[in-house]
């Protein structure tokens, strides 16, 4: 979504066959809302902050190498070497898009014009901010480092280190470019903190029991919404760290496996199944056929079928 709301996008998938006699169908389609007319494009979809151009990458340009730009106020599309992931944290408002690299990160413009930046340090995840004047880019813990977190200047290629870390994930850029959004350790559990693009005045926003899974913050760094690993939407106030609960811990299987013997099909009541994802209840036991069937044990941990 655009950083005014008026312009969404979303990438749909339809089952297609491929074979050897065939070229490859597209599965993907990006689809744009804008001013109440809708516009559909092949391949996965990113859109710019200002919702002027949507970055479209088919499986064809995945293949081959090469991305389309769409100028949605004029509908000209123009196609730019160089693949993308789809992320619209790597899209910029004049439709550069950004591409990491293991030691640099790759600035390619909207008519192919492409401006290659030297990292410091192993670039493991990177993103650009609106104006696509500055690179943010994040180096995981490793054996002889800690995650760091460091900017680039894109016009003078100077590189600055913003915070070092345990474990930084998910680096967010307000919309001037002045303050950084992240998830790092903070006494066991995943956090949602913020620095400023200078690297001052570090500050961890929230400390919730059950840690933060996913965050999004708006375009002014005013307001946070977070997902817990309990499956917890927060609306999070970024200057005091007071956090409101949308929606409550939320029980969620994310994976199920049958435990039987090799000779049988079927698991039936009796039968060992285990059960994974979050907000399970600590005792809970679901009734089947008159008998107990579920026992769930905690958040994340396994859930037994006796």
């Amino acid at each position: 979504m655009s950083a005014d709301g008026a312009v969404f996008g979303y990438t749909a998938s339809r089952p297609v066959e491929i074979n050897r006699y065939c070229s490859p169908a597209e599965a993907n389609q990006g689809i744009i809302g804008q001013l109440g007319r809708t516009t559909r494009l092949d391949g996965n979809v990113a859109l710019s902050p200002n919702g002027r151009y949507a970055i479209t990458t088919t499986f064809v340009g995945l293949a081959d190498d090469f991305h389309t730009v769409t100028d949605l106020s004029s509908g000209v599309s123009t196609i730019v070497a160089g693949a993308f992931n789809g992320s619209s944290r790597r899209v910029s408002n004049d439709g550069a898009i950004l591409t990491p690299k293991p030691s640099a990160v790759i600035v390619t413009d909207r008519i192919g014009q492409t401006r290659v930046l030297p990292a410091k340090r192993t670039v493991d995840d990177a993103i650009i901010d609106a104006a696509g004047a500055k690179v943010v880019y994040v180096t995981y813990l490793g054996p002889n480092s800690t995650a760091r977190l460091s900017v680039i200047s894109v016009q003078t290629g100077n590189e600055t280190e913003l915070t070092t870390g345990f474990t930084i994930l998910n680096p967010l850029i307000t919309e001037d470019a002045s303050t950084l959004f992240f998830r790092d350790v903070a006494d066991t559990r995943l956090q949602l903190f913020t620095v400023g693009i200078g690297g001052s005045n570090r500050r961890q926003i929230t400390n919730e029991r059950d840690g933060i899974a996913i965050a999004v913050v708006s375009g002014n760094g005013l307001v946070a919404f977070a997902v817990t690993f309990s499956s917890r939407l927060l609306r999070i106030d970024v200057a005091s760290g007071v956090a409101t609960e949308l929606v409550p811990a939320t029980p969620l299987i994310t994976a199920s496996y049958r435990v039987f013997r090799p000779q049988t099909t079927i698991a039936a009541v009796g039968s060992l199944i285990d059960l994974y994802g979050s907000s399970l209840a600590s005792v809970r036991q679901l009734i089947f056929c008159g008998r107990p069937a579920f026992r769930c044990h905690g958040i994340c941990r396994k859930a037994h079928v006796r």
